[in-house]
Order: C-alpha cells, then structure tokens, then sequence
C-alpha cells in the first residue's frame, strides 16, 4: 500500500464510537484496596457489580477495582484535576502518602502516589491553554 492509499484510508475510516471508559485495577485485597480507593476519591465505590469486583465513577470514566493476581505494568491512571493543592490536602488528610509536588513549568503541575500493591497513579492539573497540551478540552 503506497502513501496515498494509506492517507485515503485514514479519511475514509470512521472515528471510533465509544460509550463509555473503565480502567480495571487488580488488586490483592479486595477489602483493604476498597477502603483505600473510597478514602482516594473521597466515597463509597459507585457499583459492586459481583463479588471481587468495586467500580468508582471517576469523572467521565470509571475504575474498577477487581481481586485478583497483581502483576508489575507500564500503565499508570492519570487523573486531571481542576484544583491540583486542594485535591493533595484532601489526599493527605485521608492518610494516603503522595509524593511533592513537582511541575512542568506552563504547562503541568502533578504528583504521584502508588495504591496498597504499587499501582502507579499521577495526579495532575493544566496550568496553560495551549491546545497542543490541553488537545481543545477544557
């Protein structure tokens, strides 16, 4: 396939028709990581859909928590946050650890904390308007 029939392809493509998103987190203690996750957001899971399984509504997406064998990953959840100290102080006073906070100047400020079995998280807030960094949303 040449260049052009593969530029020709990507305009005839339809974009993706997506209805909702869920990212899934094992974890090794269902009970513990509930706990954890409702001190995290500030309140009780959303849906306890069956049993191994906790669901919080986060924003437009949902994380679910879910019993099971916990294996080192890439990934990371990445949560924006309008308000990056107020959201910190509130972690804090839940007695979750994160780490300062560090920024990437005009453009992020963010910090980072693992849950109960090392699942990486970033927490972050846009400081510019720069659509090449905010991608249009506000």
């Amino acid at each position: 396939m040449g260049m052009n029939d593969a530029l020709n392809y990507v305009k005839m493509r339809e974009a993706i028709d997506v209805k909702g998103t869920i990212v899934a987190i094992t974890v090794s203690d269902l009970a513990k990581s509930r706990e954890w996750y409702s001190r995290l957001f500030g309140k009780e899971p959303d849906l306890e859909p069956f049993p191994g399984n906790v669901e919080f509504k986060v924003g437009g997406a949902w994380v679910q928590i879910s019993i099971g064998k916990v294996q080192p990953s890439s990934w990371s959840l990445l949560i924006e946050v309008p308000d990056l100290l107020r959201e910190r102080e509130r972690i804090r006073k839940s007695g979750i650890v994160a780490t300062e906070i560090g920024m990437v100047p005009e453009v992020i400020s963010y910090f980072d904390l693992r849950d109960p079995d090392g699942n990486a998280m970033r927490w972050f807030q846009v400081l510019t308007s720069n659509p090449k960094v905010t991608g249009g949303r506000d």
